[in-house]
């Protein structure tokens, strides 16, 4: 139900959405671009901005009969290819993705992955790759569109348009529309898990409001005006690169001269690799439609879904026509069954994309919560699976990851300080905002490099791991997670260090997991504006008094929570500044302090917790269906 409520929504949410091509901000460049290019090709009389309009959305074309076809066609097509297509091929996609990665994986062994450092230059090679492979895949597919007569008599929907507005850009058929998306998906799939493992973990693309940033910047600039009646021309040069309106504009010309010209998406080079490339030298008047009139034939809803398939069985040779009925057959079969199917296909999707979902306890072992409402335990390592489950069935719908580290704190603190803090006040703030619960403490993150040893590496105990295995901890703590029902995962670092990787994550995560209604944040405030500093300096402190590692305030804490982790006869008596490990006079930390300060981060992080939560969605998200996978199908052909 949710499936068939998203697709009868899709006409409609169409235009708010960037992933759609009449997304408003497209149309808006378009129109902008459209406005300025009639405005000046009409040198003789200055328009005025109204003319200008009226140009731009002529009533002979907007209100042409072929035009009010296509407003139907897109708001029926919409709704089917939705509920029918869509499930079945985001499932070849995820097959591919798997599939490939065992593949690599069993033919080169596990990769090494890439340095931190190279990490954004791949993330850029991956964005461009992935918009070559979907614009090769394209191309491929329109080109047989053209050349294989079973397929043209599918293809020639679209071409039937006789005039040409940003919505013509939707009058695809079924089975056309499924050969381009089954290839791109298969292919983008295979590519991702390429990426993937050459960068060891998973390499994402660049996005901009949930899109490829490529993608977005091609419809960002006049994408629109392909299926419209304003020529513009990229020149003689770029148009051998990229494909113009007016050279799709020719595409759609029904005048011989014209056929079978431009196939591509984005790119030109296709086209000029296979000899198909025309580019024209001057403005050149197109007539839209099907040569010798039979573009007239299909101008009616019920035309465009099934005219083709009485052609492509009648035109067929007669030795192939028994093989062309059999197609035609299946294809009809596969639209007639897949709605009875599509909560099935969508259910395989999940499962092929997150794995079998969590194991429910038996009636024996079901958990639920005590008379008073108080759950065990807050902490996920006190808890058996059932009450887990239980708790999460009950409410208990946000987790903290907490992380601290294994590191020198001067010759007073024992390297597990971080550990014990964070420990504390993620229960505690778990306690305070309610329905939370606490992951075990990580306690191995980045300390500096071993070879040769950097910062705190440079002190004996102290334990290191790279920034992007770190991270990729972090990354599959919160897939666990989610897969386990919660839907807000903080992110709650007692160091300074891990702080950076945290906010990368969260950004990542929250971005991917969206679609589903997860929401990963980290609770930067805890560590970055906690309010500690400014209170000691109203309590008559200096900053060089406080410090900035294992100074007044990491030893205020311990001794608060943990005293005997304190070594009081090594407390630094003066100012240092990290010779030892510290820095700050830690001799003036009193469990007093200690008691104020843990109860700001407490707080800190209790309000950034809260203000999170009340800025979700108040309805969770079913799991049909709904999360954002990056290798969802994408319709941008």
């Amino acid at each position: 139900m949710d499936l068939i409520k998203t697709s009868l929504l899709d006409p409609i949410t169409s235009i708010i959405q960037p992933a759609h091509r009449i997304y408003w901000l497209y149309l808006l460049t378009s129109l902008l671009i459209a406005a300025a290019v009639i405005a000046v090709g009409s040198p003789a009389t200055r328009r005025s901005w109204r003319e200008v309009l009226r140009a731009c959305f002529p009533k002979s074309i907007y209100w042409h009969p072929s035009a009010r076809v296509d407003y139907v066609y897109f708001v029926v097509n919409r709704i089917l290819f939705g509920v029918l297509f869509l499930p079945a091929i985001s499932l070849l996609g995820l097959i591919a993705f798997d599939g490939s990665g065992r593949l690599l994986a069993s033919l080169f062994g596990p990769s090494e992955g890439v340095a931190s450092h190279w990490r954004g230059g791949w993330m850029v090679l991956s964005t461009l790759a992935s918009i070559v492979v979907i614009d090769f895949a394209v191309f491929i597919t329109h080109y047989a569109a053209h050349r294989v007569p079973f397929l043209w008599e599918f293809h020639k929907v679209h071409h039937s348009a006789q005039v040409l507005t940003p919505i013509t850009v939707y009058r695809m058929h079924p089975v056309d529309d499924v050969l381009t998306m089954t290839l791109s998906s298969v292919m983008l799939g295979a590519t991702q898990a390429t990426f993937n493992h050459i960068g060891g973990t998973s390499i994402e693309t660049l996005q901009f409001l949930g899109l490829n940033a490529a993608l977005f910047l091609f419809y960002l600039g006049g994408y629109n005006l392909r299926h419209s009646h304003v020529w513009v021309s990229y020149g003689p040069w770029w148009s051998r690169l990229f494909i113009s309106p007016a050279q799709h504009q020719i595409h759609h010309s029904r005048d011989s001269c014209h056929f079978d010209r431009n196939f591509g998406f984005i790119f030109a080079f296709w086209d000029a690799l296979f000899g198909t490339l025309y580019v024209p030298g001057k403005r050149e008047t197109v007539p839209f439609g099907l040569p010798d009139g039979e573009d007239a034939r299909y101008q009616t809803l019920a035309r465009l879904y099934f005219l083709p398939f009485r052609e492509a069985i009648l035109r067929a040779p007669n030795g192939v026509r028994a093989m062309a009925l059999l197609l035609t057959i299946l294809c009809l079969a596969v639209m007639g069954s897949a709605l009875v199917h599509a909560a099935r296909h969508v259910k395989g999707i999940q499962d092929q994309a997150q794995g079998p979902g969590p194991t429910k306890p038996s009636s024996e072992a079901a958990y639920h919560l005590p008379a008073g409402g108080q759950p065990p335990a807050l902490l996920l390592e006190d808890l058996t699976w059932p009450e887990v489950h239980g708790l999460v069935a009950s409410g208990y719908d946000t987790v903290i990851v907490p992380t601290g580290g294994t590191e020198q704190n001067g010759p007073h603190l024992v390297l597990g300080k971080h550990n014990r803090i964070v420990r504390h006040a993620a229960e505690a703030t778990a306690r305070q905002v309610g329905r939370t619960l606490v992951a075990p403490v990580m306690a191995y993150v980045p300390q500096g490099s071993t070879q040769p040893p950097t910062g705190h590496m440079r002190f004996a105990g102290t334990l290191s791991i790279p920034d992007d295995t770190f991270e990729a901890v972090l990354e599959h703590t919160v897939r666990s997670l989610h897969a386990h029902g919660f839907q807000l995962i903080c992110l709650m670092g007692d160091s300074g260090g891990n702080m950076a990787a945290q906010d990368r994550v969260a950004r990542r995560m929250s971005r991917e997991l969206r679609g589903a209604g997860t929401v990963v944040v980290n609770l930067d405030t805890y560590y970055r504006a906690n309010g500690q500093v400014d209170w000691l300096l109203r309590d008559g402190e200096t900053k060089m008094s406080i410090g900035s590692h294992a100074g007044i305030r990491d030893t205020s804490e311990l001794l608060f929570l943990d005293p005997h982790s304190v070594r009081r006869d090594r407390l630094p008596r003066h100012d240092a500044e990290e010779a030892d490990g510290a820095s700050g006079n830690a001799s003036a930390g009193s469990a007093e302090r200690g008691r104020v300060l843990v109860r700001l981060k407490i707080d800190a992080a209790a309000r950034q917790l809260t203000a999170a939560r009340e800025s979700m969605p108040r309805a969770r998200t079913a799991s049909t269906g709904s999360e954002r996978n990056p290798l969802q199908a994408t319709r941008i052909w």
